[in-house]
């Protein structure tokens, strides 16, 4: 058998449940609440009855008031009276706790319902709950059941101006009968307001929701340098970019064919210059190209040298090509060594912008860590005061715990009984029968002070 306990709030307490656990959640948020109830009701319409109209804003959530059509008029009530606001609120709500009332037979044909206020006396109305039928529209659908059925029990709000005149506040119920015709009406347990407002600094104490700056913002330097390192790891340096690829040019050997542009025009320029034409450099010979006394007319020079520009042209060029291939291995030699330093700002761009993206995410994280933990804070401030509340509530209701719980020692009378016994059978071969009767009162004793 285990223990059961079981803790019950009585009717009774119930209103202040609510209404302390309110209190308790705008304490923790250091805010204050200001209530405003109706002080003067009426019938406005030609037929109905409006009873205990002062039982809607009494202040209990248990009593109501009654609105009651009759069997061939609808019934309006108007709520006003409210008093003006003290203190200068955050946000302002209306709050109206009512439930629809109608007969059993389940017909529903031609019966309306209608909640709605005025913020200018009357002037102008906004709907705050609506069912069908003349002249309502809307879409609440009753359930019947019982004698006269109470269904669809809400509490409806509605969020004010701030600064609205609560002296102008007007609040109207009205039911209209059924086509059968039968009545109908609303229970109306409540009609208040709910003015929020800023407590005074240190009212709640040292419940204090902190509500400071969490962490430093980027200044302009930071941000500059996290764009720099994410622009030069994206794009790499300008002149290492330029290394690189002239690096690469060379190590593949791109200068080694000879097929460069800027070669092949150095080649031109050599061979281009040079001619296989005889008469373009017989006149600068300074005489006459004859062997001597020879008749013949013939230009025996120019014979003799026919050829000898192309050769000259072909020796040129390849030992331009031969001098170049060489000068280019040289190169790509030396080159091989800065290949090597090159190849590594591959990762190390890489790594830069990986640490760019690191550094921005880091100081969002922060932020986040930072935002839960004043959130943390705040849920923590607000369950002080409902378990300070919870263990008034606990101790107000006490009379209604109940409980049953094993019994952790055994039965005093029944130890008693067994350890005389033992004490009486070792008493008797001691001191045989005056040793057994002490033997018995002695374990007696024992037995039920041990048990």
């Amino acid at each position: 058998m285990g223990t059961n306990t079981v803790i019950t709030v009585p009717p009774w307490a119930e209103e202040y449940v609510t209404l302390y656990a309110e209190r308790a959640r705008a304490l923790s948020a250091a805010m204050g609440t200001e209530p405003r109830f109706a002080a003067a009701s009426g019938l406005t319409g030609v037929g109905g009855t409006l009873t205990n109209p002062e039982l809607a804003y009494d202040g209990s959530a248990l009593t109501y008031a009654e609105i009651w059509s009759d069997t061939g008029n609808s019934a309006w009530a108007t709520f006003s009276g409210f008093t003006a606001a003290v203190e200068t609120y955050t946000s302002l709500s209306l709050r109206i706790r009512a439930a629809l009332v109608f007969q059993t037979n389940g017909n529903m044909d031609g019966c309306g319902y209608t909640v709605r206020y005025s913020l200018d006396s009357g002037g102008t109305w906004t709907n705050l709950w609506q069912y069908p039928g003349p002249p309502f529209t809307g879409s609440i659908t009753p359930v019947p059941g019982g004698t006269f059925s109470k269904t669809n029990s809400a509490t409806l709000t509605a969020s004010l101006p701030i600064g609205t005149d609560l002296t102008l506040l007007q609040v109207e119920f009205a039911v209209h009968p059924t086509d059968e015709p039968q009545p109908v009406a609303f229970f109306i347990y409540e009609i208040s307001t709910a003015g929020y407002f800023a407590l005074p600094e240190g009212t709640t104490g040292a419940l204090q929701v902190y509500s400071g700056s969490i962490f430093a913002a980027q200044n302009q330097d930071e941000i500059d340098g996290i764009a720099g390192l994410a622009i030069r790891g994206r794009y790499g340096d300008q002149v290492i970019t330029k290394a690189i690829a002239y690096e690469d040019d060379v190590i593949n050997s791109g200068h080694l064919a000879g097929t460069k542009a800027e070669l092949v025009a150095a080649l031109a320029s050599v061979t281009g210059n040079s001619s296989s034409s005889f008469a373009s450099f017989s006149s600068r010979i300074g005489r006459k190209p004859y062997y001597v006394g020879d008749s013949d007319s013939t230009y025996l020079a120019q014979t003799l040298t026919t050829g000898t520009a192309a050769l000259y042209n072909a020796r040129i060029s390849a030992a331009i090509y031969a001098d170049h291939f060489h000068k280019e291995r040289d190169i790509q030699d030396h080159a091989l060594g800065y290949g090597v330093e090159m190849g590594k700002h591959a990762a190390i761009d890489a790594e830069t912008l990986r640490r760019a993206g690191l550094y921005q995410r880091e100081y969002v994280q922060f932020g986040y860590t930072m935002s839960h933990k004043l959130y943390i804070e705040q849920m923590e401030i607000a369950v002080v005061n409902l378990e300070v509340f919870g263990n008034c509530l606990r101790a107000l209701t006490g009379s209604q715990q109940t409980t049953t719980q094993d019994f952790e020692g055994g039965n005093k009378i029944t130890s008693a009984v067994g350890m005389g016994m033992a004490g009486g059978v070792i008493g008797f071969y001691v001191g045989g029968p005056p040793g057994a009767a002490i033997g018995f009162v002695v374990g007696a004793v024992t037995g039920y002070l041990t048990a």
